[in-house]
């Protein structure tokens, strides 16, 4: 890849999954609910998720109702994609460090967490099934988030200046400035997604394969991506999805403050480690696993282990920084052994996903599990027998460090020296990780 054309994307795309609050001012919050609310000619989402407008209008009235305001809006992103997407997927080296901060915070379907549902429309609608606004107030100094997934809102906790998952430099600096980017509302998202759409099909751009659209304002949750204010960006990025490892097509687009579609760049982002590594590195994700906690009960054996996502240099090293990106859950397989390295029978994951805690989850007694656990202890997702074979139950989800996994193994078995062995299912990034039970 072009190095400098590397260097630009990163730039952008950064975007795509660092987290860089900048500032808004507490002023014309009032002014930004109601005219969205003058604009939406309704409220009721389509099938394929609401437009932009219709989105805002679902989370204005809790917004305005939560304390530490006035709040004003100063990001925005909307997300259709025609194929299970993960938006914390998407790599940089610098990802993971905000993943696993704003993970804990927002404990449920966001850029940071969970798999975006899928879209059934058509991308020049300008409809999604995700949205996500990010506010600010002056007032208290907070940032608050606020969602809507297939049309139904959520309106976060605001979090104060500084906080793990705030760690921006400028965040108090230029209030004023960036309380005026969307202040009035540019253009319904329709608009700007129909210019881009056509504009590209003119050029002889063609979706033949699975993209997800990305709409942004405002400077961004993310790094910059859609830095451009009151102007619409339009992305179609591939990384995120279910086997996209490595090197993948990139198309940014921009449109001006009318609705103009004013350009775009065809380009390629790196989606995850390749094989060719980067600064000495081998394309190797390494889980380095914390001392196992093993719990014996009536109903079965649950062997618990944090873990942190390395990065192997060609020499062997580890970074130091211990911190993976782009490790996605179909990239990798798991095994559990026996201490002679017979493998040992695989059963279907008997846990269902709504359990209040993982001690609460019953063994299948035909055979092992693993279940994946977030930082703070929320169930993620399981990897087991499926219908169609061993396999997450999972189409795409980011693993980063410090989240946690569980082997639950039928309450008759002996698994002093037992081993969970994970392995790659992919060899442009080559996954491994052994733990000792």
């Amino acid at each position: 890849m072009d190095e400098r054309v590397g260097s630009r994307t990163g730039k952008r795309l950064t975007a795509v999954v660092v987290v860089v609050i900048l500032v808004m001012a507490g002023v014309g919050g009032y002014l930004v609910w109601s005219y969205a609310s003058e604009r939406t000619p309704s409220n009721e989402p389509k099938t394929d998720g609401p437009t932009f407008y219709q989105a805002l209008a679902q989370v204005n009235t809790s917004v305005q109702n939560t304390s530490g305001g006035p709040w004003s809006l100063f990001s925005v992103y909307g997300i259709a994609n025609v194929a299970p997407f993960s938006a914390g997927v998407i790599g940089f080296p610098l990802d993971n460090i905000t993943t696993n901060a704003c993970g804990a915070e927002f404990n449920g379907v966001t850029l940071w967490n969970g798999t975006i549902p899928v879209f059934d429309g058509s991308f020049e609608s300008g409809t999604a099934p995700f949205w996500q606004f990010g506010y600010f107030s002056n007032t208290s100094r907070e940032i608050l988030l606020a969602t809507s997934v297939l049309g139904a809102p959520r309106v976060y906790a605001p979090i104060p200046f500084p906080s793990e998952c705030q760690p921006w430099y400028d965040f108090p600096s230029a209030p004023a400035g960036w309380a005026s980017m969307l202040t009035p509302l540019p253009p319904n998202s329709p608009i700007p997604t129909e210019a881009v759409v056509s504009g590209l099909g003119q050029k002889g751009v063609a979706f033949n394969e699975s993209y997800v659209e990305i709409m942004t304002l405002g400077p961004g949750v993310f790094n910059s991506l859609g830095d451009g204010g009151s102007t619409w960006g339009v992305y179609f990025d591939r990384c995120g999805l279910p086997q996209t490892p490595g090197i993948q097509p990139l198309i940014q687009a921009g449109v001006s403050d009318n609705g103009t579609n004013v350009g775009y760049f065809n380009e390629t982002i790196n989606c995850a480690l390749v094989t060719s590594g980067n600064r000495g590195l081998n394309a190797l994700y390494h889980l380095d696993f914390s001392t196992p906690v093993t719990s014996v009960t009536a109903s079965g054996i649950q062997v618990t282990t944090p873990f942190q996502v390395a990065i192997a240099h060609l020499n062997g090293t580890l970074t130091g920084n211990f911190d993976g990106w782009g490790l996605a859950t179909w990239m990798v397989s798991a095994n559990v052994s026996n201490s002679s390295g017979a493998p040992l029978p695989i059963g279907l994951p008997s846990c269902p996903n709504w359990v209040p805690n993982i001690a609460s989850c019953v063994a299948n007694d035909s055979g092992w599990f693993v279940v994946l656990l977030s930082a703070g202890g929320q169930w993620l997702g399981a990897y087991g027998l499926t219908t169609s074979g061993p396999g997450w139950t999972l189409p795409v989800w980011t693993i980063v460090s410090h989240q946690q996994l569980v082997i639950v193994t039928p309450p008759s078995w002996n698994i002093a020296n037992d081993s969970l062995i994970l392995t790659s299912t992919v060899s442009a990034s080559v996954v491994h990780g052994n733990l000792l039970l």
